[in-house]
């Protein structure tokens, strides 16, 4: 399913608990929902659900194939931000998915992370949901070009959005921290600096590395500027209150 980077489009829907009343934002929710059942069920079988409340309020990142002016996820992931998750009353979900997975030491560390991130005033956001079209996978040259796209996203997200930290979860068996490391990310450690080890997830299974970003890598920042036309010129369903808010961290 080859497709040139002049058919691709990024889109972003901030929470779309608040901008559900746009159509393209019930159309393009739907099919994000698609693409991350067939891509999970993909990669961890049957059985697997991989959505929650979160993402009605997260952002949602996608890109596209466009056809035609109709767009069609190929790769997307999900931020969840402190902030959000509070005003909605939700656990953040670096702390839910450390409980949920029974790793009450990793939830600890994550809690202080959260708070030390509080305390700065630093907002800091749960990346997760991370998923490619099965098709898009088996295409080494397309999904090679979709994770550098995703890089540039990913870094530009952090940046022009102001949220300054992140953890999440890397699947090892996909040697998915060593893509994530090279954002910023590092293992998180415990108290006396030792790498915490895997967790076994309570959704599938899989061993995941828990990963934190204290900051971006200046080296993905630079990178990420070869991808900026198309972060510029995405289509962006955000609710008012949320352009409010960028504009108030920016001033």
């Amino acid at each position: 399913m080859t497709s040139g980077i002049s058919n691709l489009r990024i889109v972003t829907i901030d929470c779309p608990y608040d901008s559900w009343n746009d159509p393209r934002t019930q159309e393009l929710f739907a099919k994000m929902v698609g693409l991350r059942l067939e891509g999970f069920k993909a990669a961890y079988g049957y059985g697997i659900l991989p959505l929650d409340a979160s993402d009605f309020v997260a952002n949602q990142q996608l890109i596209c194939v466009d056809k035609g002016g109709h767009l069609f996820p190929v790769l997307g992931q999900k931020s969840v931000t402190l902030s959000r998750a509070a005003k909605h009353r939700l656990t953040f979900p670096g702390i839910s998915f450390c409980q949920m997975s029974a790793a009450p030491i990793h939830e600890r560390i994550v809690r202080r992370i959260v708070a030390d991130a509080e305390k700065s005033g630093r907002e800091i956001s749960y990346e997760g949901g991370w998923t490619i079209d099965p098709n898009a996978r088996k295409d080494k040259e397309f999904s090679t070009l979709l994770r550098r796209i995703y890089a540039g996203m990913f870094c530009l997200y952090h940046r022009d959005y102001q949220v300054h930290e992140a953890v999440g979860c890397a699947v090892v068996r996909f040697k998915a921290h060593e893509h994530f490391h090279g954002f910023g990310y590092k293992p998180v450690a415990d108290d006396e600096g030792k790498e915490l080890p895997n967790i076994v997830t309570y959704f599938s299974g899989e061993p995941v590395q828990l990963i934190h970003m204290a900051e971006l890598s200046e080296k993905a920042l630079r990178e990420a500027n070869e991808f900026y036309f198309m972060w510029k010129n995405r289509l962006k369903l955000d609710s008012p209150e949320a352009v409010q808010e960028v504009l108030k961290k920016i001033a």
